[in-house]
């Protein structure tokens, strides 16, 4: 890769003297210089600040972290070698938790005495925090849990107070010491993870700890994201550049802008964030897989050619740079600068000489990052692939899944032939995949068929459920056939009959019959329609006739009754003559012929006319002369 470099690159590779006397920093090229205070991880901490110094930024502050030696003391005479590269440069102790652990439990302490103990020997070890020199806590978070005793992401025990009481002995120091607010660095999944889904939900319990941040918030100036990017997932073949800074960006701010989305009882968390987050990146070269490495964690992938490094350098710095235009009044970034021991100083120096070079180049605008050209971002890595799931991350909402049925509907929910049903699925902030989501036809009666469709994003899952009731078929009705019967009245006859119904999926349908069955129904024919209809509105009907016989053939029917009945002729004579009069219009004849049939019946009855034929002739003649509306 052809590049132009700025001014001093030839003194980053081959001459340091300056540097390590700290010669003056280059003047800031405009007003509108972006202030930035830039946070280095490192094992290598006095080199690579004397690398970083002569194309270091005006406006910008180094923090470079020392390790500590054995048993976690702070390291002797390296900081002032770092505050030697200029007045811009500070050093940082890093302090881990397992041996100061070691020593609280050793000597009987508390975990503030531990803190103050710290400051105590980075003085001795020759920090001076006046001059900027702070300390640097390695580390909390996951899955860091894995491999320290203090298992502040989970809150064993009482991992997060100890933690507390520890930064504030760090902050406070001894009697007479200036505070010095700190940095604390946080591990996280490597960039290449894709199942995130428990390291959320763990991270927003974490983030709901108001006491914790509200703690954190007064000793520690920088909460340091370990997001060392991976080259694979960076530089994808055919990709713009827009599309990798916005991938990147997508890890660099992942927990932040979890907490930004969540607002179920983080506002602590949100204002320490707001103040101290401060992603950092990878400039650590070259270190082959993470998840190789021992409990999966590491830096990220950079076994990569130099050019391919330095333009990855490059185009982290540009999408830092553009995350970090929103941190406020000075920008908060950095890098973790950690050499593989079989690359050499002189490629190591040309690593962190593009570091600072994108750094100053970004002074007034991201881009910058990629030099005055835009081509020190360019760069490909073969089988690279954008890992999507970051830009998932911030989801906390799942997806909505909202049911359709399409088919004849009938009454009370019930569909009436074949129904369909089809799911909305939606998440606008995060991709999704469904299960049992597909369309669905009921196409058989039943009295409920429940279909669930399930939708899981990075936001969770969600499921929604749709009972299908289908009924297409319609009860059986069981009605009487033709009714006949004598009127009893001048109006015809009450009318009792049962009409009844059945159905496979309703047990009582309702049955209907017009007119009603105990209603007076007139002399003569009258159709009596019925109708069945079951819970689902499907409807039945049938109908029968219901025949009153009147007077007349009541009459007609007493003649062929009385016919050889009783002594002689008298009563079939006495019948004729009734029938004879009501054909003339005589009702009150007819019903005094009837009269006297009835009497002359029963003083016969038990003579001439055995008695259960008398009592059924005089019931006759009886409702004769009530249909004839006598009294």
């Amino acid at each position: 890769m052809n590049r132009k470099r700025p001014t001093g690159w030839t003194a980053v590779v081959t001459g340091l003297a300056v540097a390590i006397l700290g010669g003056a920093a280059p003047d800031a090229t405009a007003a509108a210089c972006r202030t930035a205070d830039v946070v280095f991880y490192s094992t290598d901490s006095t080199r690579v600040a004397q690398w970083l110094g002569p194309e270091r930024s005006a406006c910008a502050d180094y923090y470079i972290s020392v390790m500590p030696v054995a048993e976690g003391n702070p390291r002797p005479a390296v900081a002032p070698a770092i505050r030697a590269v200029g007045p811009q440069f500070h050093a940082m102790a890093e302090v881990r938790l397992n041996p100061w652990a070691i020593w609280v439990a050793a000597n009987g302490k508390t975990w503030f005495e531990a803190g103050v103990e710290v400051r105590r020997r980075m003085a001795t070890a020759g920090y001076d925090v006046a001059q900027g020199d702070t300390w640097a806590l390695n580390e909390v978070g996951a899955p860091s849990t894995q491999l320290l005793g203090v298992d502040v992401f989970t809150d064993t025990g009482t991992a997060r107070d100890d933690v507390l009481e520890f930064v504030r002995g760090l902050y406070t120091g001894d009697v007479g010491m200036p505070p010095a607010p700190g940095l604390v660095f946080a591990a996280n999944p490597t960039e290449i993870t894709t199942e995130l889904a428990l390291y959320k939900e763990r991270l927003r319990s974490w983030f709901r700890d108001a006491e914790f941040w509200t703690g954190l918030s007064r000793y520690v100036r920088f909460w340091a994201q370990e997001t060392y990017a991976d080259a694979r997932t960076w530089g994808v073949a055919g990709s713009t550049l827009a599309e990798r800074a916005s991938h990147l960006t997508d890890y660099f701010a992942h927990a932040k802008r979890l907490l930004d989305a969540d607002s179920d009882g983080t506002a602590s968390a949100r204002v320490f964030f707001e103040a101290a987050y401060t992603p950092v990146g990878n400039a650590s070269y070259q270190w082959g897989p993470p998840e190789l490495q021992p409990n999966g964690i590491g830096f990220g992938y950079t076994a990569i050619t130099l050019p391919q490094m330095q333009a990855f350098v490059a185009a982290q710095t540009s999408a830092l740079r553009a995350y970090a235009a929103g941190a406020g009044a000075r920008e908060r970034f950095g890098y973790a600068f950690v050499p593989r021991l079989t690359t050499g100083a002189a490629t190591q120096s040309i690593v962190a000489g593009q570091v600072a070079a994108s750094i100053r180049g970004s002074e007034t605008e991201p881009s910058g990052a990629c030099g005055p050209a835009g081509d020190w971002c360019n760069g490909e890595i073969a089988g690279a692939e954008f890992n999507p799931a970051w830009a998932a991350f911030p989801d906390v909402t799942p997806p909505v899944v909202v049911p359709h049925v399409a088919g004849p509907l009938g009454a009370a929910g019930w569909y009436l032939g074949d129904a369909t049903v089809t799911w909305a699925v939606s998440d606008p902030e995060s991709p999704f995949t469904t299960s049992g989501c597909e369309a669905t036809t009921v196409d058989a009666d039943t009295a409920g068929l429940t279909v669930t469709c399930t939708a899981t994003s990075a936001g969770g899952s969600a499921s929604a459920s749709v009972t299908v009731k289908r009924d297409s078929t319609p009860p059986t009705l069981d009605a009487p056939a033709t009714i006949a019967l004598d009127a009893v009245m001048p109006a015809g006859a009450i009318v009792v009959f049962v009409a009844t119904a059945a159905d496979a999926l309703d047990p009582a349908p309702t049955v209907l019959c017009m007119p009603a069955s105990g209603t007076v129904f007139a002399i003569g024919s009258t159709t009596v329609v019925c109708g069945a209809v079951d819970e689902a509105g499907n409807t039945t009907t049938a109908t029968f006739v219901v025949y009153v016989r009147g007077a007349g053939e009541q009459l007609a029917r007493l003649e062929i009754a009385v016919a050889g009945v009783g002594p002689g002729r008298s009563l079939i004579a006495k019948v004729q003559q009734a029938r004879a009069a009501l054909a003339a219009g005589d009702a009150d004849g007819a019903s005094s012929l009837l009269l006297a049939l009835e009497h002359q019946v029963a003083a016969q009855s038990g003579k001439s006319i055995p008695p259960e034929v008398a009592a059924a002739l005089i019931e006759a003649t009886r409702r004769l002369r009530a249909v004839l509306g006598a009294g």
